[in-house]
């Protein structure tokens, strides 16, 4: 069984945020390091599919403003009581801005992020764990430094600012 693109807004089996023509458009204007569109391969439809699919599972493990808009939607786009950048209050709904479209930076996003996969650039990390890279002495106390294997790449982030919650807001606690 082949695996098929399904860009459906707020499809119960939607596995994508963004439509093959629209990633190709974005590959027509993206300027990689080796120029306009990289070195993105874009002749296997197979791999193509595979990436945007990859690509939007791993947007969908971030912590976004605002709250799905349906309870069947498969994705967590599009979201509503969103005004802007900022959080409404669910109290206010006449203030609340029911988007009932994948934002312009998370598509984006979506298509960077398989550029990436195609490219080689960026692998996702399957069950890796964090990577101390260096450690540093500083009055005494030893610091490790760590590369963080699910970390997105910073062109990805860039196109998702505004759109997710604060990196605070979604850390966890743990005592050593």
């Amino acid at each position: 069984m082949t695996l098929a693109l399904d860009p459906t807004v707020g499809g119960a089996a939607a596995n994508t945020f963004v439509a093959r023509a629209t990633f190709d458009s974005y590959v027509e204007r993206r300027v990689g390091s080796t120029g306009v569109g990289g070195s993105v391969p874009t002749d296997d439809d197979v791999a193509i599919t595979r990436a945007l699919v990859a690509a939007t599972d791993r947007l969908t493990q971030e912590s976004w403003i605002g709250v799905p808009a349906t309870l069947t939607q498969a994705l967590p786009w599009p979201r509503v009581y969103r005004l802007g950048e900022l959080l409404v209050a669910p109290l206010y709904p006449a203030d609340a801005q029911q988007t009932f479209s994948v934002p312009r930076g998370v598509q984006e996003a979506t298509c960077e992020l398989a550029c990436c996969l195609l490219e080689g650039s960026w692998a996702p990390a399957a069950d890796a764990a964090l990577v101390p890279n260096a450690t540093v002495d500083m009055d005494g106390l030893r610091v490790a430094l760590v590369n963080n294997p699910h970390a997105l790449p910073p062109t990805v982030v860039r196109q998702l600012r505004g759109l997710r919650r604060p990196a605070a807001a979604c850390q966890r606690v743990i005592r050593a």
